[in-house]
């Protein structure tokens, strides 16, 4: 699919639930651990059940860049809600 960016960059996030394969898309202006957790967050909540498990590759969508911040990301602070 494409759409005029207006020279923004956009990013895709994908959500593939395992058993059904379903696939649901988001695109976001920035690629980050708040906007991925506001993704989650956002897909619990319309799909009606607790997200488990998720895999992650840790890019920094889901770790924060040490170089830049000593934070905890949200992935890391939820490990067992997500693990």
């Amino acid at each position: 699919m494409k759409f005029p960016t207006y020279r923004n960059k956009y990013y895709q996030i994908t959500a593939i639930d395992e058993y059904s394969r379903k696939r649901i898309l988001k695109i976001v202006k920035e690629k980050s651990t708040y906007e991925t957790s506001k993704f989650l967050e956002t897909l619990e909540r319309e799909m009606g059940f607790k997200i488990n498990t998720i895999q992650v590759d840790n890019g920094y969508e889901f770790v924060n860049d040490p170089e830049k911040t000593n934070k905890t990301s949200i992935f890391q602070k939820s490990q067992t809600k997500w693990e």
